[in-house]
């Protein structure tokens, strides 16, 4: 397991919480797939913590980009709106 993966993923990090991804009709497993995946987690990565296959990961994100017309993560992020994924500064 590689270092920063030790402590796991913690789905109450507030690292992303500017995302209204409740108002775009994603559930909240993809909710936190996606976040993961925002957050640098690779799909291997991510399949590792959830206990479930890569190919699972893939389709679930795959079905979040076709739900919104997008192409890949970073199509997805452009087309729901950069500023929403920077979070706040105070």
């Amino acid at each position: 397991m590689q270092p920063h993966l030790k402590n796991g993923y913690n789905s109450q990090t507030p690292a992303r919480e500017s995302i209204p991804l409740e108002e775009l009709g994603i559930t909240p497993y993809k909710q936190k797939l996606l976040r993961m995946r925002i957050d640098g987690y690779t799909p291997r990565q991510i399949a590792h913590l959830e206990s479930v296959t890569e190919k699972t990961v893939h389709n679930h994100l795959a079905q979040i980009f076709q739900k919104h017309d997008a192409n890949n993560l970073i199509d997805f992020v452009i087309k729901v709106g950069w500023l929403r994924i920077i979070p706040k500064q105070s």
